[in-house]
């Protein structure tokens, strides 16, 4: 028998390792999110659990400021606090416009909530998104579906609903007699989602009534599919694995398949990256066969934000980055500072003898991004070397000189993060002094 909406979803929550301090909702306004705001709202009274919802607002229709208001109106009445995130929604490469307001929608819940966001996806749209990753030819990890729980950072986000077809959730709303806004695109099939629910599944489903069920078994079968590459691509990783990247040598001794296995591991689970086609994969695997071993090799991935990148015979995941362009002062003082645009903090403690002298405590140096020609004296006896020398001589790759900050002190650059400071920074090695760490992100 099928669970109802509120028992699937405190079905979902007493499965928690940990019980809830904190309910999120998702709140778009629709009948399926406004259905879970009302059977959450029953289930937090009944624990004692805070619980409050996160509207976003991505400005792509003339009536998104009216859902604005009937979410406000709506939180009001059931007296449930409500945030609004307004994003800006930005198309990188060729993200299609659906893509695009997904992952920005995403960032602005996960930004705003705290402990356990729930998301009411269903059993509809869990189909739809298999027969849409089927399409794009996508293996096990694409093709098990949505997540029914999932840890983001600290958050733990749920869809306990995914076993519930919508006709149940519109049973339920007219049980309630709950409110809802449609949205208009809803019925735009120029949209790939739109599509597979206004044409394709309703004659799916005349024709095979039960499709949804046996299509949930063979997501279970390609989860424990998934499950099974992922435990070994892990081993192979730890064969392979060089520091924070893989060994291209290493690597093409395995066998293709494994290669390719390993390849999306690295990239989906490692760096959170959308699964790449099969096709990509096997252009980065023929890229990495031809490539020297002293040459350099960077190949985008489509949609996202960075690239695979080889140096020294070592793969890397580079996440595109962009220094400030602005340089700016930074004073020497005890604790923790971050720095805007750098994405990292520099950190002073004292230390019992070496380091930087304490004289240097309330000094203000100049951060700047780098220019290019710059020279760093690690020593009193020895001449001004260049920073590319330094960099090669350390085994820098070309990105991460980009993404190091250079201080200087009167028109003199004085320390170099990962290379290390000019000499007149040497305290003596048996006084007490400051310890001065670099910390990126």
């Amino acid at each position: 028998m099928q669970a109802s909406p509120y028992h699937a979803l405190d079905e979902a929550l007493s499965h928690l390792a940990e019980p809830p301090r904190q309910l999120w909702v998702a709140l778009s306004g629709g009948l399926d999110s406004v259905c879970l705001l009302h059977a959450a709202q029953h289930w937090a009274n009944a624990h004692a659990v805070p619980l409050a919802a996160c509207h976003v607002h991505h400005g792509l229709q003339a009536v998104a400021e009216e859902w604005v208001v009937f979410c406000e109106r709506l939180c009001s009445r059931w007296q449930i606090p409500l945030t609004v995130q307004r994003c800006q929604v930005v198309r990188k490469g060729g993200e299609s416009l659906e893509a695009v307001a997904r992952r920005h929608r995403y960032q602005a819940l996960y930004q705003t909530a705290e402990d356990v966001l729930l998301l009411a996806q269903h059993q509809d749209d869990q189909m739809e998104t298999l027969f849409m990753q089927l399409l794009r030819g996508a293996g096990p990890e694409g093709l098990q579906g949505m997540a029914s729980e999932q840890a983001v950072g600290t958050l733990r986000q749920l869809r306990p609903w995914l076993a519930l077809p919508r006709q149940t959730l519109e049973t339920y709303a007219q049980q309630h007699q709950l409110p809802w806004v449609e949205d208009p695109s809803n019925q735009d099939t120029r949209f790939d989602r739109n599509f597979w629910r206004q044409q394709l599944l309703p004659q799916l489903a005349q024709r095979y009534p039960a499709y949804r069920q046996t299509l949930t078994r063979s997501q279970w079968v390609q989860q424990d599919a998934a499950a099974c590459l992922a435990e070994l691509a892990e081993q192979d990783r730890v064969t392979v694995a060089e520091g924070e990247g893989l060994s291209v040598a290493a690597l093409l001794t395995l066998p293709a398949h494994r290669q390719r296995n390993l390849l999306r591991h690295q990239l989906c689970v490692r760096h959170q990256q959308r699964p790449p086609s099969w096709r990509w994969l096997e252009a980065l695997r023929e890229a990495l066969q031809a490539v020297r071993p002293d040459a350099l090799l960077q190949v985008s991935l489509p949609g996202a934000a960075g690239s695979v990148r080889v140096y020294r015979g070592v793969l890397y995941w580079v996440a595109d980055f962009t220094p400030p362009c602005e340089a700016y002062d930074w004073v020497v003082q005890y604790g923790d500072t971050a720095l805007p645009g750098w994405g990292g903090r520099v950190q002073v403690r004292a230390t019992e003898q070496g380091g930087w002298p304490v004289a240097w405590l309330g000094q203000t140096l100049r951060i700047a991004p780098r220019q290019g020609g710059e020279v760093l004296k690690r020593h009193a006896k020895q001449p001004r070397q260049t920073l590319v020398k330094l960099w090669q001589a350390a085994g820098v790759p070309p990105w991460q000189r980009e993404r190091t900050p250079l201080f200087h002190a009167e028109g003199h650059l004085v320390w170099v993060p990962g290379l290390g400071h000019d000499h007149t920074l040497q305290g003596a090695a048996d006084m007490p002094g400051l310890e001065v760490v670099w910390r990126p992100d």
